[in-house]
């Protein structure tokens, strides 16, 4: 599922869509084809880093497990 790139200008930090990554690296001009899409249960891997490396990040972890998917995910760059 594919969610919608929020409108306006966000903060720096903020999350982007697979075509806002698209975009992004079809203007560098650095690559000759580019495909940008969610890995299929990437959420998990997400979840997985995160109890990896900041396992008292709860509210993320917590987050990510009630969406399972369906608004946030991985995009690998």
């Amino acid at each position: 599922m594919t969610c919608p790139e929020p409108a306006g200008p966000g903060p720096e930090w903020s999350l982007h869509s697979t075509g806002w990554w698209r975009r992004h690296w079809e203007r560098s001009g650095i690559l000759d084809s580019v495909v940008a899409d969610t890995l299929p249960h990437g959420w998990r891997f997400w979840r997985d880093w995160l109890k990896l490396v900041v396992p008292a990040n709860e509210k993320e972890v917590r987050a990510l497990e009630a969406d399972a998917g369906r608004h946030f995910g991985y995009v690998p760059k």
